[in-house]
């Protein structure tokens, strides 16, 4: 868990795995979002350049992997809709790029995008659904991406969920088991290195 109190870089609380601000990444002050404790901070991806939050070794997780369970818990606020990844979560034998376990947060479609166990080659391994006024009634209109957001992407099993603020908003099947070679992630960019515009906050795998 990456609560992002300590620039330029921060450690995870439960086992200091250290997360690197690259690019243009930058640590904020996070004062007004929901629930955030006094001191919190987060990540702000700028609306130009690239950047991203790197963990360049990531073996740990192959603890949750091995038992192809996986989650990741994560807050975030958009500038601009782009493009981009809000993690990737990389493997040297996942298809799609090394994607292991990625979400497109949204694309710039509208549409969330949660791939595991590789990508993007016909199966199970991409799930996805558009965020409008019909798919999920409290979204007003391309604002709605502008104000804080808690997001959960769980793959359990064959299982696969997408949350949004508590309430379940899309899910599906995956029936490729998760790599158990995971080397690295990333926060706020794409594999490409294309980056999200906006910010973020207390990103979570569980």
């Amino acid at each position: 868990e990456w609560s992002f109190v300590v620039a330029p870089y921060t450690r995870d609380t439960v086992g200091s795995y250290v997360a690197v601000l690259e690019g243009v990444a930058q640590f904020i002050a996070d004062s007004d979002r929901p629930g955030a404790p006094e001191g919190n901070h987060a990540i702000d991806m700028q609306t130009e350049g690239d950047g991203r939050v790197f963990v360049a070794n990531a073996d740990f997780v192959n603890a949750a992997s091995s038992n192809n369970v996986l989650a990741v818990s994560i807050w975030q606020r958009l500038h601009s809709v782009a493009s981009s990844s809000t993690f990737w979560i990389s493997s040297p034998t996942a298809s799609g790029g090394e994607r292991a376990f990625q979400a497109h947060l949204p694309w710039g479609n509208g549409q969330i995008y949660f791939d595991t166990a590789g990508c993007c080659a016909g199966g199970t391994q991409r799930i996805s659904r558009a965020v409008n006024g019909t798919t999920w009634p409290p979204y007003t209109d391309a604002t709605w991406w502008n104000d804080w957001h808690h997001f959960y992407f769980v793959k359990n099993g064959d299982n696969k969920q997408v949350w949004i603020d508590g309430e379940v908003f899309h899910e599906g099947v995956n029936t490729g088991v998760l790599p158990t070679d995971i080397d690295r992630l990333q926060f706020g960019a794409n594999g490409g290195g294309d980056d999200v515009r906006g910010e973020f906050a207390e990103a979570a795998m569980l």
